[in-house]
């Protein structure tokens, strides 16, 4: 049988806010950065990339198989930057930025009457550590109103930063987002992010957009 992350529309609109200034105000306390840009309509896929899909994209010479990768699998793909954005271009799109990130996995709390970040999924535990990664699509619990999953559990995944975002870390306009508590001595929970090497030896999962 095929696994449902393969036959589901593969990618999901996010529309702009309906109230776009009490996003901005869940965004600047995230310091974000650039949360004053536009916040237009994009696309994202729903689902990270697994090593299935990876394999498609080394298969058709537009990615590169490394130590440790994993074919035939519908676990996410752990790969360096450079891998998860020839990645995206091959589908036809590109690595989000931290605030397309954020937004998708951004709701409005009918409750609270502001927005709020999605909890943290199944594949970390109470504290924010990691006990997955599970398969993708494995916890349909995890997605937002939209229907895009693991947004805010599984892995970390890549996103690419523009000029102003802030994200703390140094060397490079690339970073990790989600829910994995623990980046060495730096404490990244929810959506926090991290500035990490682009020199292979940091690997995170795929999500692209379009």
């Amino acid at each position: 049988a095929q696994h449902r992350c393969s036959i589901e529309d593969p990618w999901a609109t996010i529309e702009p806010a309906d109230r776009p200034e009490e996003l901005r105000r869940l965004l600047r306390d995230l310091g974000t950065g650039d949360e004053d840009a536009p916040l237009e309509a994009f696309q994202i896929t729903r689902f990270e990339a697994t090593w299935t899909e990876f394999e498609a994209c080394v298969a058709a010479s537009a990615c590169a198989w490394g130590p440790g990768d994993v074919a035939n699998s519908v676990l996410p793909a752990l790969v360096p930057f450079e891998q998860a954005r020839a990645y995206c271009g091959w589908r036809g799109g590109r690595l989000p930025s931290l605030l397309q990130w954020r937004r998708a996995a951004s709701r409005w709390d009918q409750k609270g009457g502001g927005y709020s970040m999605l909890p943290l999924s199944a594949a970390v535990d109470p504290a924010g550590e990691p006990i997955g990664p599970n398969e993708v699509g494995g916890a349909p619990s995890s997605a937002n109103d939209v229907g895009v999953e693991d947004l805010m559990g599984n892995a970390v995944e890549w996103v690419s930063l523009g000029s102003a975002a802030r994200c703390p870390g140094e060397g490079s306009d690339a970073a990790l987002v989600g829910p994995i508590r623990s980046f060495g001595e730096t404490v990244a929970v929810g959506g926090a992010c991290l500035r990490v090497p682009v020199d292979g030896s940091v690997r995170g999962g795929i999500r692209c957009v379009r």
